[in-house]
């Protein structure tokens, strides 16, 4: 029995566009193109998945970059693919009652309790008073990678 799950319309451009893509190399540009990365593993299994993720309700970036839209689903991808993800790009005021800034609480929490080594961290948000909270957090959470490195 076939099981159908729900994807973004991003995942299915992204699926698309590996589609009409041929060799593995064509497969890596296509990928990064949607800020993700392609792997060809033995057995003729490909895999793709994020590499630079971008936490925004409204805006989308030139950059390619892998959009996402709440703090939940971003800390999921960061969860799933920890040693993955390059950079990620947040957002404080996302429409909803969590913020970007509760993203950077879980890494901040990650990197105590697990040993969680961060991603790129780069911020984005147009409400003043909540970058300069998220840039003292950002901070904190390069201080505490280096200090378990």
């Amino acid at each position: 029995m076939l099981r159908a799950i729900p994807i973004s319309e991003q995942q299915f451009r992204l699926f698309v566009d590996l589609q009409h893509a041929e060799g593995d190399e064509q497969k890596r540009i296509v990928a990064s193109r949607h800020g993700c990365r392609f792997s060809h593993a033995s057995g003729g299994v490909d895999y793709v998945f994020p590499e630079y993720l971008y936490l925004d309700d409204e805006r989308t970036p030139i950059k390619h970059w892998y959009i996402v839209r709440d703090a939940d689903e971003m800390i999921d991808l960061l969860r799933e693919y920890k040693n993955s993800i390059h950079s990620i790009s947040l957002d404080h005021d996302l429409g909803t009652e969590r913020t970007g800034y509760d993203v950077l609480l879980w890494i901040e929490r990650e990197i105590v309790e697990n040993n969680y080594k961060p991603p790129i961290i780069e911020l984005h948000t147009g409400n003043m008073s909540a970058m300069e909270k998220m840039r003292l957090a950002a901070k904190k959470i390069r201080e505490l990678a280096a200090e378990k490195a």
